[in-house]
């Protein structure tokens, strides 16, 4: 049967178990929590030292793994298998279609298959979605417009608030890299405990983030054609070139140029469209001016965007440094 990640946690936390897991997808955030959950909240401590088996694909083939499942538990109702990086496996996966057809009930076999997802079009696939008691759960990654809101309800779900400004920060900074926002989100937890509220500052302050020598504050220069900010950013990335990363810059200033091309093209639909792409209605007015100041230009600075992120991944020739790409790019979107 095909299930999502809440369908999953919801029932693991009515103690309600299936015998096989298979968890695919380019999110490993989705994959990590329910493989961590099982592995660490099923079984009590004495049960999982004789019950709790975790393999690496590539260390394990299957018929070592098969036979672990096929194990009756000791002093347990139950014997957990976990597969990480089952994407490593040298061998197929088809060798396990037997088993999921007939799976041990007294076993919980947790498949982390990252990074993918199988081919639909293969027996192992259509074995997994048509059973009744083995789940398939193929999640993607969250599209960026998403990120606030999910980090919103995040800390919802914990009893915490956050403002507005404070999320998109976090959004700008993180990217949609699920684990390493949670990772963060977590500290701020961890910090903000008594007061159950988070701004700016703390974000700011506890994230590492410099509030006046970051990517967010870099696009915004950029967006007003501001020199002098910029260079300023520049000469402070100059100092600290070891935490600049090229290919994090570019993906900060695509998402809010691609943002401001998506308006430009909007008519009169501007507040429904900026609703519809994540768009703060306190953020408008920032776009528009970024519309403003490069109007007519904003493909080409796509373009561009576009170009200078294959080259940071070394896709096409590039003989430079994340730095020197960031002082090219800057300065070409600067005089364009």
């Amino acid at each position: 049967m095909i299930v999502n990640f809440n369908q999953i946690l919801s029932e693991l936390d009515k103690r309600i178990f299936h015998p096989v897991y298979f968890l695919t997808g380019d999110e490993t955030y989705f994959i990590d929590t329910i493989s961590n959950y099982i592995g660490q909240n099923i079984l009590n401590e004495t049960e999982k030292t004789f019950n709790l088996n975790i393999l690496y694909g590539k260390e394990v083939n299957i018929s070592q793994l098969k036979e672990l499942c096929l194990r009756f538990p000791m002093m347990s109702e139950l014997s957990i298998t976990v597969l990480r990086e089952a994407q490593e496996l040298k061998k197929g996966l088809d060798e396990l279609i037997p088993y999921m057809e007939n799976p041990n009930k007294t076993n919980i076999l947790v498949v982390c298959y990252k990074y993918g997802k199988l081919d639909g079009r293969g027996k192992l696939y259509k074995v997994l979605k048509n059973s009744n008691v083995c789940c398939l759960m193929e999640e993607k990654k969250i599209r960026d417009d998403m990120i606030p809101g999910w980090i919103e309800q995040y800390l919802k779900k914990r009893g915490f608030s956050i403002t507005k400004r404070a999320i998109l920060l976090l959004n700008e900074y993180l990217g949609n890299d699920l684990s390493k926002v949670v990772n963060e989100l977590e500290k701020l937890i961890l910090i903000q405990k008594e007061s159950k509220y988070i701004d700016l500052s703390e974000v700011e302050t506890n994230i590492g983030i410099n509030k006046e020598y970051n990517n967010f504050e870099l696009q915004k220069a950029l967006s007003v054609r501001d020199i002098v900010k910029t260079t300023k950013i520049i000469n402070y990335y100059s100092n600290n070139a070891k935490n600049i990363s090229a290919q994090l810059m570019l993906g900060t200033l695509f998402s809010f140029f691609s943002k401001a091309y998506i308006l430009e093209n909007a008519g009169n639909k501007t507040s429904i469209i900026a609703n519809e792409i994540g768009i703060q209605d306190w953020q408008v007015n920032d776009f528009l001016t970024t519309i403003s100041n490069f109007r007519g230009k904003l493909t080409n600075i796509l373009n561009m965007i576009y170009e200078y992120d294959l080259r940071s991944k070394g896709i096409t020739d590039n003989n430079l440094s994340d730095l020197d790409l960031i002082k090219e790019i800057t300065y070409k979107i600067l005089t364009i």
